[in-house]
């Protein structure tokens, strides 16, 4: 998915906000989603238990990029820093694939651990956005899948962090969708923005293709 701004002085910020948070976004969710504490269609995972009590999970390059590593072996590298194996939010064992992919091995409670975790990622952030945006809301399908945007033309067209914001839910959304659907190798998320003022649709792209690209005028702003 491409995200861009038309017309909107917004656009330089966007890229310099969007790239910082993405790189603060990897080192605190250390790969598996959890840390010391807990788009294209990609995101390969496998929940497969090699035996009672372990599962493996393996992650691909396209959910690897969206998470901010260039490489599986950078990946490794930065969660093996800040992981416990013997903690519920770490993991038991990292090795790279020969597809450039990622495989961990969680055990059962480190693998439930992850999913909570990550959900509750996903509460957060709508939360926190609703309240630093008066008016505005995104709102998250059952499946992970969709993500509806209700924006005020003033917060669409201004300089701000919102559309960082959905970046980030949007990677958290691919990664509950890996986790949640066992030897399923493919993902994707839909994203909706809707003028919260007007009820309409202004524009919507998914992972599988798309750009989140608008005017003031699509907002009824003039420019």
């Amino acid at each position: 998915m491409v995200y861009s701004a038309k017309n909107v002085k917004k656009l330089r910020s966007f890229v310099v906000v969007l790239l910082a948070l993405i790189v603060a976004l990897a080192g605190a969710m250390q790969l598996y989603g959890c840390s010391s504490e807990a788009r294209e269609q990609g995101g390969a995972v496998s929940k497969q238990p090699s035996d009672e009590s372990t599962y493996n999970i393996i992650y691909n390059q396209a959910l690897l990029n969206v998470m901010g590593y260039s490489t599986a072996d950078e990946a490794i590298r930065d969660s093996d820093e800040s992981n416990d194996p013997d903690s519920e939010a770490g993991y038991l064992e990292a090795h790279v694939l020969d597809d450039g992919s990622v495989s961990l091995t969680y055990s059962s409670e480190q693998y439930d651990y992850t999913l909570d975790w990550t959900k509750k990622q996903i509460e957060s952030s709508c939360s926190s956005f609703a309240s630093l945006y008066d008016g505005c809301s995104f709102e998250v399908d059952d499946g992970w899948q969709t993500i509806d945007c209700y924006l005020t033309p003033d917060v669409a067209t201004s300089v701000g962090t919102w559309l960082s914001s959905i970046q980030i839910v949007e990677i958290y959304c691919a990664q509950m969708q890996t986790l949640e659907h066992p030897g399923d190798a493919s993902w994707t998320v839909t994203i909706n923005l809707y003028n919260v003022e007007t009820g309409q649709l202004v524009v919507s792209a998914s992972s599988e293709g798309g750009t989140l690209s608008f005017t003031p005028e699509d907002w009824g702003v003039s420019s």
